[in-house]
């Protein structure tokens, strides 16, 4: 089964950026990690694009009839810093047998750690 690879958020900027993605409303607060699926970030934010023409036209940050304004939209785009999630197994979470009892299965799910590898 695969899994949905996600990636927090960081707006470094001052202001709140509210922006939308397949009906869900999506809010970055200064200095917020916000976690959200690859494909949000993909859209929202041009994650894994080497060139950001269509995300920043998308936000309205450049005119397509002006290079001028690439390099201004280009400084808001770097507001936003954006890295993969890694995900850890849950703290204490041993392998079934390792202590006479089948743990599979028991765990509520796994700890989720933020860019400063801190549990969410």
């Amino acid at each position: 089964m695969q899994l949905p690879s996600f990636v927090w958020v960081i707006n470094t900027g001052k202001a709140t950026h509210q922006d939308r993605y397949n009906g869900e409303e999506f809010n970055f607060y200064a200095n917020d990690p916000v976690l959200i699926p690859e494909e949000v970030a993909f859209t929202l934010f041009g994650f894994g694009e080497d060139n950001k023409s269509r995300c920043l036209l998308r936000l309205g940050w450049i005119q397509s009839n002006d290079a001028s304004t690439f390099d201004k939209g280009l400084q808001k785009l770097a507001r936003f810093h954006i890295e993969r999630a890694v995900f850890a197994p849950p703290t204490g979470l041993q392998p079934p047998g390792s202590n006479g009892d089948n743990v599979r299965g028991s765990a509520q799910g796994a700890d989720v750690k933020t860019p400063n590898n801190k549990a969410a």
